[in-house]
């Protein structure tokens, strides 16, 4: 390899690179944490329990960061995207562990394509991606803040110490204030599509 392709891959990196902060590698440490409590402590709750907080910890942490020492173009998709990793990731080792029903993980994962898609192309049309909650009521932080909690706790906290039967009953709080979302969300943005 010569010195000019070194240089042109080189040139490439720091344009890919160059843009990502702090709060992007927060987002992508997400779902790399829960993943690897998920992988390591499948029948230690205390364990699984705290890696699982501390992923969503990353959540608010990379918020606080975002927002005091800016984000790059894409780091508010991104951190959606490391939410669902994080959310899809406990949902589906959960139930193929048969800690919970499979129509969560179902539920959870529908919802989530159809409206993230509706939202990266609302987006794509403006030509602005540093906003993509601004749907819906989802740019208030105090609402985004009790779902992310009920969410955290949930599968934080509930479904590693509990039966399947107490988790499914406990797990219809966050779909129903899921769904609830998406229903507002969806109302947005088929507004702002006419």
């Amino acid at each position: 390899m010569n010195a000019s392709h070194s240089a042109g891959c080189i040139g490439v990196l720091e344009n890919i690179l160059g843009d990502v902060k702090v709060s992007d590698c927060l987002s992508v440490s997400r779902p790399l944490i829960a993943g690897a409590g998920l992988y390591l402590f499948p029948e230690h709750p205390v364990e699984l329990a705290a890696a699982i907080s501390l992923a969503f910890i990353t959540d608010w942490g990379d918020g606080f960061v975002a927002r005091r020492y800016g984000s790059s173009r894409y780091g508010a998709h991104l951190d959606i995207f490391a939410d669902r990793a994080l959310e899809y990731a406990c949902l589906v080792t959960y139930a193929a562990q048969r800690r919970i029903s499979w129509i969560f993980p179902a539920v959870f994962i529908t919802k989530g394509v159809i409206f993230d898609t509706l939202r990266l192309r609302v987006d794509a049309q403006k030509g602005d991606f540093s906003k993509p909650l601004a749907y819906g009521g989802n740019d208030k932080r105090l609402g985004r803040c009790a779902y992310g909690f009920v969410k955290m706790a949930y599968l934080s906290w509930v479904v590693p110490f509990g039966s399947c039967f107490v988790n499914s009953v406990a797990g219809a709080v966050p779909t129903g204030m899921g769904l609830w979302r998406a229903y507002k969300t969806g109302k947005a943005i088929r507004r702002l599509s006419l």
